[in-house]
């Protein structure tokens, strides 16, 4: 016997064990590779999955961690067991919920939840989902924790969460304008018609008839500002806007706002300066007029309103390629916090602003607008009581010192003159009419595009023409286009409620020779009829 187990060993010792494992214990070496083999796939499903794999036992300790969760966490394969859950948790974390969550999971209820990770080296944050199960590892009872990176998850939750809160922002700070759109509305309105009924009593003063007439004119003033502003707002809000682009002398414009405001400032006891750079040649510059003019009136009513005493100063600067204009006022100024906010539509300061001061929270929206449009930006310097000062910014395209075409040259006057008014619209005829009645000029009335062409056909005499655009039977531009074939050189003016930019630029070419929009007063329509005929 003993010498039989002595060969068994020799043999044993000389095969090797694998071969003695192949020689004698054929099915056991097969069970052997298929476990190895299992091993290996086993691995390689952990470590190819995109989600981490955490084993801990119940104290917390780090018993494994897949490729994944050591690329998430930042741990290298050696320093794995150095861990525990609690050094790779945020103290975000509420670190007191591990034991519920640990003994939920141990009877048998596994857990899914919102956990955020530690990188233990760099203490980088990192939002995941964690589903907790409880198994056997190596004999003993272990927790298996999956993490999946919610990084991307979480920020697009911010950014719908933020979009939400912004869009409940916007529906509250509307719901708010509608309703102070009804106030600012009715304000002038009621004053337009009580003190338009006024006018009819009998006996009525002519001081008392001259400031009705007054309050009458600025309430209308005042309420086409607001249609003017929502009208801008829908026109921006629906991208039909538009820029156009024309020889401007920024000189002029800026002369002509501070005839027109150093009244508004005399009357508030406000001193006004203006302080333009450049000289009147190199001021000539290609741009928006109209936006110009807007983007200054807005900054400069706000300056009148916001400004009990001092002064207000405006101006611009050449800085680089750049015009840098301002508008400086020593009034309530604006608190820090609001400086990016009140270029928002439909935001003022604080509410007390919008009780003290009314206006409709437009104004500054629409100049950030027109400013986006012209290719610059808009920013705001301020200090609670210590007055504000605007900065806007736009190209500085000279047209190279090139004089400017004057329109009063285009037709020669005439000394006796006949106008046809085009005008469908009855009341609008005799406003024109009653403007034109003290003047020595002649009126001809028609109601519709054919009958215009037919009376400038049949009367040689006429001078002038007010062209409605609007009309019945044949619109205004069609008429224009028709008469100009047989009369070139007859002056026409459209007088039109087109009132947009777009607008405007649509029918302003060759075939008009101006263009005025309503409503207008005298003033501007006198202006506009003596560039081509001569009245008194």
């Amino acid at each position: 016997m003993e010498g039989s187990w002595e060969n068994d060993r020799n043999k044993i010792i000389g095969l090797g064990e694998n071969s003695f494992r192949k020689s004698y214990y054929p099915e056991l070496q097969s069970k052997i590779e298929e476990l190895e083999v299992s091993q290996k796939n086993l691995d390689t499903i952990i470590n190819s999955t995109k989600d981490g794999i955490i084993i801990h036992d119940f104290s917390g300790k780090i018993l494994f961690l897949n490729k994944p969760a050591r690329i998430l966490l930042n741990i290298q394969e050696n320093d794995t067991c150095q861990f525990t859950v609690m050094d790779l948790s945020s103290p975000k974390n509420r670190i007191g919920d591990l034991p519920k969550i640990w003994k939920a999971v141990r009877n048998n209820k596994p857990q899914t939840i919102e956990w955020i990770m530690l990188d233990p080296s760099t203490k980088k944050e990192m939002p995941v989902q964690a589903s907790v199960n409880s198994t056997v590892w190596n004999g003993e009872d272990v927790f298996v924790a999956v993490i999946r990176d919610f990084t991307v998850r979480k920020e697009y939750e911010e950014k719908l969460l933020k979009a939400k809160e912004q869009a409940e922002e916007s529906n509250r700070l509307q719901s708010a304008f509608l309703q102070n759109m009804s106030h600012e509305i009715r304000t002038p309105m009621n004053a337009i018609i009580g003190f338009s009924d006024l006018l009819n009593d009998q006996g009525l003063l002519p001081e008392t008839r001259k400031q009705y007439t007054s309050i009458i004119i600025n309430s209308t003033n005042q309420l086409l500002s607001i249609v003017n502003n929502i009208l801008t707002i829908s026109m921006l809000e629906t991208r039909q806007e538009k820029v156009n682009i024309q020889s401007v002398n920024i000189n002029q414009v800026l002369s002509d706002l501070f005839t027109i405001y150093k009244n508004q400032a005399f009357a508030r006891n406000l001193s006004i300066q203006l302080k333009p750079q450049l000289s009147d040649p190199d001021s000539e510059i290609f741009t928006d007029k109209t936006k110009i003019i807007q983007i200054i009136t807005n900054l400069l009513n706000n300056a009148i309103k916001f400004t009990h005493e001092g002064s207000i100063e405006f101006g611009y600067r050449q800085k680089n390629d750049n015009l840098e204009f301002y508008v400086s006022d020593s009034g309530i100024g604006i608190p820090k916090e609001m400086h990016a906010k009140i270029f928002n539509r439909f935001v003022q300061a604080n509410k007390s602003i919008q009780l003290s001061y009314g206006g409709a929270g437009l104004g500054l929206a629409i100049s950030k607008e027109f400013v986006d449009l012209l290719g610059g930006k808009i920013w705001v310097e301020s200090d609670l009581n210590k007055g504000s000062v605007f900065y806007f910014t736009i190209k500085y395209q000279p047209v190279n010192n090139s004089s400017p075409v004057k329109t009063d040259d285009a037709v020669p006057p005439h000394h006796v003159s006949t106008i046809l008014i085009a005008e469908d619209e009855d009341f609008n005829y005799k406003y024109l009419a009653a403007i034109l009645q003290k003047t020595n000029t002649t009126l001809i009335h028609t109601s519709n595009g054919k009958e215009t062409v037919d009376a400038c056909k049949s009367n040689p005499g006429i001078n002038l023409i007010l062209m409605d655009i609007k009309m019945p039977v044949m619109d205004g531009y069609t008429a224009a286009k028709l008469i100009k074939e047989f009369r070139p050189n007859l002056p026409i003016i459209a007088q039109s409620a087109y009132a947009m930019d777009h607008e405007i630029k649509q029918y302003e070419d060759l075939t008009f020779d101006d263009y005025i929009t309503k409503p207008f007063n005298r003033e501007e329509l006198y202006l506009k009829i003596m560039k081509f005929i001569k009245v008194s």
